[in-house]
């Protein structure tokens, strides 16, 4: 951890192999895990968070998507399909961030992620 601290690279030869590192083309990816899960994704309308979002609906979740900017929030639900649920919110805004948390807990049942 000094080392990150100071600025300095570590040590490769301390570092974990991942076998998946070794195959042409191979990258880490999930198979399952999120099958049925109920998720809450703040900046759902933004490049990331969108491609986020169709990743976990992708892997079988149910996704909340949480934006400050209201068209744009249901634009990005409405683009991603039956699995997404547009839920506009300023997250800076204290009160208004519980409340969409228990909107996503009322509408979907619960959160898993």
């Amino acid at each position: 951890m000094a080392e990150f601290e100071k600025g300095r690279c570590a040590d490769p030869a301390r570092l974990v192999q991942l076998p998946w590192l070794d195959k042409k083309d191979a990258h880490p990816t999930v198979t399952h895990g999120f099958d049925r899960r109920r998720a809450l994704l703040t900046g759902g309308a933004g490049y990331i968070g969108a491609a986020a979002a169709e990743s976990l609906i992708e892997l079988g979740a149910a996704v909340a998507i949480v934006d400050r900017e209201p068209a744009a929030c249901h634009a990005r639900a409405e683009a991603l399909g039956p699995q997404a649920w547009p839920l506009p919110c300023d997250l800076s805004d204290e009160a208004a961030a519980r409340a969409a948390v228990q909107a996503a807990v009322e509408h979907f049942g619960g959160l898993d992620v």
